[in-house]
């Protein structure tokens, strides 16, 4: 927060006040629309946010905040169907993969929410790495950043390519991730054994947030740009997380105990391993392998659902790398050929 107020301090003052045309006053914005779709993202939030809190329905706080959200969510469809001119207009969802593009959001933040949910409860709970260890990850965090955002302009700007191979390769990188989390958790693990994973994870993360964010651009036209950027703000900074952690909540506090009573069942006086060790020894060693368990559950439903996700990207139709790397190719010798100068376009 403070270095974001700095900025603000920063552009403020060094950035002269100059206005091509006079300010035009907001006049004609659906102001009625804009407060319910407001109220429906912030009781959303608040209830995926505090659910596991309140204990979920059993509170009336969240049985009023979802009802809240309810309503103003159906009273904003009533109006994106009956005004002219809503603060969504409906005409926004009639353009091409709209819909997918949401959706496509929507599972982004489903993948990405595990490292924050899942990794963060590992590295604290079973690991027990200090936060200087846990902040090293952000270095490769930000590599894998970098391998995205430079990968996403290669193929969009240099090579001229559609967006399939960058949805592909955002969509792959966290599933990877998923896997090998699935098959690389343990107790004993070591510190490296999590940069490539990360690294991954945030390299996805940069190169499908990078390429849906300009894909609108060139498919919906600027009557309804900001709209679309208004829906995909709604998924991506908005219900999508927040969601996404609730669900792996929930997940956590329901398999944990059953495994809990799973694993404990045998651990006994007859049963020889548990002979000799404390009663507060076995119950902690119960309630890690209880918490692995539940974990490595969760990371293999999210790979199996990667994987089928990865599928129908594959199915879906649109040029490929290979055919974009040979119209690139044919191109730039077309040039050498025609005596004019390469350049990269």
């Amino acid at each position: 927060m403070g270095l974001l107020l700095f900025v603000w301090l920063l552009v403020t003052l060094l950035t002269r006040h100059f206005r091509l045309a006079p300010p035009v006053p907001l006049k004609g914005i659906d102001w009625i629309g804009w407060a319910l779709w407001s109220i429906f993202l912030l009781c959303g939030i608040f209830v995926c946010e505090y659910g596991r809190h309140y204990d979920w329905f059993d509170s009336p706080y969240i049985r009023m905040a979802a009802a809240v959200c309810a309503v103003s969510m159906l009273l904003s469809v009533m109006r994106m169907f009956r005004m002219k001119n809503a603060y969504i207009e409906l005409d926004t969802f009639k353009y091409k993969d709209t819909a997918l593009l949401l959706l496509a959001f929507f599972v982004m933040c489903m993948l990405e929410s595990t490292p924050e949910m899942l990794q963060n409860m590992y590295t604290g709970a079973i690991l027990n790495f200090d936060r200087l260890n846990v902040a090293s990850l952000n270095w490769w965090g930000f590599a894998g950043v970098i391998i995205g955002c430079g990968l996403t302009w290669l193929w969009l700007h240099v090579m001229k390519g559609g967006f399939k191979f960058i949805v592909f390769f955002g969509f792959a990188t966290p599933v990877l991730y998923q896997c090998m989390m699935y098959f690389l958790l343990d107790p004993g693990m070591n510190i490296e054994l999590l940069y490539i994973p990360v690294m991954l994870m945030n390299a996805g993360h940069a190169a499908i947030y990078a390429a849906l964010t300009v894909y609108p651009v060139r498919v919906v036209p600027f009557q309804h740009f900001f709209q679309t950027l208004s829906l995909m703000g709604f998924v991506r900074s908005g219900l999508g997380a927040p969601f996404a952690s609730a669900v792996y909540g929930r997940l956590m506090d329901v398999l944990v105990p059953q495994n809990m009573q799973l694993l404990s069942a045998e651990m006994d006086a007859v049963n020889g391993m548990a002979a000799g060790i404390p009663l507060g020894a076995l119950y902690g060693s119960v309630a890690e392998q209880a918490l692995l368990v539940s974990m490595k559950q969760i990371y293999g439903w999210v790979s199996i659902a990667g994987i089928a996700i990865l599928v129908f990207i594959l199915a879906y139709r649109q040029p490929g790398p290979a055919m974009v790397f040979r119209t690139w190719l044919r191109r730039r010798v077309g040039r050498w050929f025609t005596g004019r100068k390469a350049v990269w376009s």
